[in-house]
């Protein structure tokens, strides 16, 4: 099925901003809330204004970046709150887009699945881990799962919560993966995910996923010092 946000998200010069974006989050260049350049952004790029122009309001769409008036376009500035509430969302979500999942995948997705799984494992294993490298392998692996639930509003909705909390994993994800403990925690997470789809077992792929996303929230909280109380 297509929908607005799946036409949005094959935006080539949206996605090579973003990437640009991403590798100045990592080397302090940027901070959330700051300005977009879309000269500087073009130049480095080495394309016109006009495309850098149209991307940005792509990315605004995708909650990325937001448009202030007479400021122009800046990057998105979840508080912890808003953080912990999209983590919630996906919980719940997505323990149950595995569920589908785990029911209707065939062959040829548990194929695509494993396939994601040993490139993001492949990532992890490596000298000098790219933060940047493993987001895009870790969500591509995850998609594999969703995609193979069938339920495509399911799907379109995890897709933008993703990208909500994108320029935030940059930002954290580089401390967790400097752990070599960490990085093996994951793995092996995501291969109990993986068999647990090939058996079919829905009820432990559920169970599985929402762990693994109460974990998330857990090490954020533990990140920023969240001393807020969730009113669940």
């Amino acid at each position: 099925m297509s929908t607005p946000n799946s036409i949005i998200k094959k935006d080539k010069t949206a996605d090579q901003i973003l990437d640009k974006i991403m590798d100045m989050l990592i080397d302090g260049t940027l901070k959330m809330g700051d300005r977009l350049n879309s000269e500087q952004l073009a130049k480095n790029l080495e394309i016109s204004r006009s495309p850098v122009r149209e991307a940005l309001t792509v990315l605004v769409q995708r909650g990325l970046a937001t448009y202030v008036p007479n400021c122009g376009m800046r990057l998105a500035e979840l508080s912890d709150d808003e953080v912990i509430e999209i983590y919630r969302f996906r919980q719940i979500i997505e323990a149950q887009a595995a569920y589908y999942a785990a029911l209707a995948a065939t062959e040829e997705d548990i194929a695509n699945i494993e396939r994601g799984f040993q490139e993001h494992a492949a990532l992890l294993a490596t000298e000098t881990v790219s933060p940047k490298e493993v987001h895009k392998a870790n969500r591509r692996f995850h998609m594999a799962i969703f995609t193979a639930s069938r339920k495509d509003f399911f799907l379109d909705s995890i897709e933008r919560a993703w990208d909500n909390l994108t320029l935030v994993k940059m930002l954290y994800g580089s401390s967790f993966l400097a752990s070599a403990e960490n990085r093996r925690m994951l793995v092996n997470e995501h291969r109990l995910l993986v068999d647990y789809i090939k058996a079919h077992n829905a009820h432990a792929v559920k169970n599985l996923v929402g762990i693994m996303i109460e974990d998330k929230i857990r090490i954020y909280k533990e990140q920023n010092g969240y001393t807020g109380s969730e009113k669940l």
